[in-house]
């Protein structure tokens, strides 16, 4: 799956990245594709992927392999995929939206050069 290629770069370069304080959420994600699912979870806080997940994660993200990666490339927005049903969330709506700040931590021309280079 693609997404397990992008959670396998990212988790190389969260280390280096600067998040808000306050930030403690846990933010897993459910990809499908083909009958699979891969499941990954960011940790900002620590500083860490985990691939697998964690027992009880803030929220959760259940999508396909093909919108993760639209969401990811910026060709597709969350809102419009949780509109029409293709994302799905389970838990905190508001601590959910705190993930939009976490991606911009990753969301300069050097890091998305780095991310795109191994997909």
């Amino acid at each position: 799956m693609q997404c397990d290629k992008f959670f396998e770069a990212m988790s190389k370069l969260i280390g280096d990245q600067e998040f808000e304080d306050d930030l403690d959420s846990t933010f897993q994600f459910e990809i499908t594709k083909d009958g699979k699912t891969s499941i990954w979870t960011i940790d900002p806080a620590n500083k860490k992927i985990v691939k697998g997940g964690v027992d009880d994660p803030t929220c959760t993200f259940a999508m396909s392999d093909d919108d993760f990666m639209k969401l990811m490339t910026k060709e597709a927005q969350a809102a419009e995929l949780f509109m029409t049903g293709k994302l799905k969330l389970d838990g905190d709506m508001g601590e959910a939206m705190k993930f939009q700040s976490v991606m911009e931590g990753f969301d300069d021309d050097e890091v998305r050069a780095k991310l795109q280079s191994k997909l």
